[in-house]
């Protein structure tokens, strides 16, 4: 029985590192997977803000993950300075998606929310009501959207610390950004998918004055309502959107776009 992408051309642009899980799952329902990042995860301009916060966790009640990507710059920070995962024991810890509380369980933390949708809206939704009065560390990304900050701040909360742990770049195009770009010109990409905004902005800045005609040749699938948000500013129409908001639900929409 033949697979449901065979003969099907996907193009992943998440950042190097991170299109591994995705583009295997693409591949193993036959798709050729195409690869061009649309982020270089980069080191913040000055790691003080971070480290200063580290320095004094014990005055943070909560501490918010909107992202692997934070996630995993925070935790290697703090390997860098010499703390231990135990002097955030104390700590309430909440995420965005089951993926990246899996991640800080690996971590060692223990996560006491998790947010039912994958966005800041629904994070502050969820921990709201528990943080009036409370001080809350939210190590983000230089792009992270400030929605989570203030919507907390309006709950009540003390103080929302947000430092930044990592920042991005469009990173320039090797020999495998330029056959992926060979073939979106030539109109043998079926589906594009994206995760972010910041993955649009990067490919669309690699691809030129003629990104949005040469999108618009394939199916664009998101990982959530923003990025999809994001394509139609951009004026891509009709983006998929992933159900579930993680890489399942961004294979499945494929699968189901394609099949």
């Amino acid at each position: 029985m033949a697979l449901p992408l065979a003969g099907r051309r996907v193009l992943v642009t998440r950042a190097a590192g991170q299109a591994t899980a995705l583009a295997a799952r693409l591949q193993s329902l036959g798709a050729e997977v195409f690869s061009l990042p649309g982020i270089l995860l980069l080191s913040p301009e000055s790691w003080e803000p971070l480290d200063a916060a580290v320095r004094d966790i014990a005055r943070f009640d909560w501490m918010a993950f909107t992202s692997q990507n934070a996630a995993n710059q925070f935790f290697a920070r703090l390997s860098a300075l010499g703390v231990a995962v135990d002097a955030l024991q104390r700590l309430k810890v909440a995420a965005v998606g089951e993926k990246t509380a899996a991640l800080l369980e690996r971590y060692g933390l223990r996560v006491a929310a998790v947010a039912p949708r994958a966005s800041a809206e629904s994070l502050a939704e969820l921990i709201g009501p528990e943080v009036r009065g409370r001080r809350v560390l939210w190590p983000r990304g230089e792009h992270a959207r400030e929605v989570l900050g203030e919507r907390l701040r309006a709950a009540g909360a003390t103080e929302v610390c947000a430092p930044v742990c990592y920042g991005s770049g469009a990173p320039e195009a090797g020999p495998e950004a330029t056959a992926a770009i060979a073939a979106l010109e030539r109109g043998q990409i079926d589906a594009v998918t994206f995760a972010s905004p910041r993955s649009l902005g990067g490919v669309m800045e690699q691809l030129g004055p003629n990104a949005v005609e040469r999108l618009s040749r394939c199916r664009v699938v998101c990982i959530g309502p923003t990025t999809a948000s994001a394509c139609r500013l951009a004026g891509i129409a009709d983006p998929l959107v992933a159900e579930p908001h993680t890489i399942e639900g961004l294979t499945e929409t494929v699968r189901r776009a394609l099949g």
